[in-house]
């Protein structure tokens, strides 16, 4: 089989074959917003119609009103080289499945994240969140009962700049698209509880991966309105303030209207067991006037880390 080495690939095209393949699936407007913000639709059809052309990328439909749905093809894979041989592969019977509405919504997320680093001039690149993380919670061998594992939707990386330096944010996102029940997402709580006390007998744990526990973002999407969706997130702020949760962790809801039209420096977030008003990413009420100290390992409610690192020059990636 003819492959193409990576660096034979032009800029724009080898930044979105790799986008593609990390992300696992990616629209064109998705594609378009990440990589050629600016430009007009027809130019990321074509590109992204000349990637597959050559093989490296390929398409699915899922219905006559939807949207182009990309993903890349072994061909693809293999061209991108080394840094993108990971297990995980699309096919098209995936692309055109019901996983597809879950992956693409929380590459809706990263998409409101990195246009908001970009207007406001902080970090958040395309390459900023993982889907999928495996965190361990407890030392059980293979073949117990029960899992061992707590599987993050996904991690995303943000970095806010400051004359003194640049404050880095790590978040664990989860993404609510009304296909269980209310109970069941905040008992999913109960799981980052467990993985913020456990301690491994050996190997790396959280707290060789993240300088302090990320907050929990709950992002609630769907096919329900604006107001069924806030009920929604009303209710689950309810019932996870009764597991107890916000005595250990810090968790935040967001509605994705609410987060999609305002962005995320905007105060639409709500804290399982805070105060009674709305707060932004950060975990601050910018129009409160509240005041705002250094995190301590919890990561809890109202407070934030302000990690002082040298000045980086524009477009470095944290």
């Amino acid at each position: 089989m003819l492959t193409k080495p990576r660096d034979a690939i032009p800029g724009d095209a080898a930044e979105i074959l790799e986008s593609v393949l990390r992300h696992r699936l990616l629209t064109t407007s998705q594609v378009l917003d990440l990589h050629l913000p600016g430009k007009s639709l027809r130019t990321a059809q074509l590109v992204l119609s000349k990637m597959a052309r050559a093989g490296l990328l390929s398409s699915v439909r899922p219905g006559s009103r939807a949207e182009v749905v990309w993903y890349a093809t072994e061909l693809g894979a293999q061209a991108a080289g080394p840094a993108s041989a990971r297990p995980f592969r699309v096919t098209a019977a995936a692309a055109a499945g019901p996983w597809r509405a879950h992956t693409l919504a929380i590459n809706d997320v990263g998409r409101i994240f990195v246009s908001a680093a970009r207007q406001l001039g902080h970090e958040c690149h395309p390459a900023d969140w993982e889907h999928e993380v495996a965190l361990r919670v407890t030392d059980r061998r293979a073949g117990a009962v029960g899992s061992d594992l707590v599987v993050v939707d996904a991690v995303l990386h943000y970095a806010r700049r400051f004359p003194e330096g640049d404050e880095l944010m790590v978040r664990f996102l989860e993404l609510d698209r009304g296909t269980e029940t209310v109970q069941r997402l905040a008992a999913k709580l109960v799981a980052y509880r467990q993985l913020y006390a456990y301690r491994p007998k050996s190997g790396p744990g959280w707290r060789d991966r993240y300088l302090v526990f990320p907050k929990v973002l709950v992002v609630l999407a769907g096919s329900l309105s604006p107001y069924q969706l806030a009920r929604r997130r009303d209710t689950f702020l309810q019932l996870a303030e009764q597991t107890g949760i916000a005595e250990t962790i810090t968790a935040m809801a967001v509605t994705w209207p609410d987060l999609e039209r305002q962005g995320p420096f905007a105060p639409v977030f709500w804290a399982v067991g805070g105060a009674a008003h709305a707060v932004d990413f950060a975990g601050e009420a910018p129009d409160q006037g509240l005041p705002v100290g250094p995190v301590d390992q919890t990561g809890r409610r109202g407070h934030q880390l302000r990690l002082i690192a040298p000045a980086r020059e524009p477009g470095a990636v944290l």
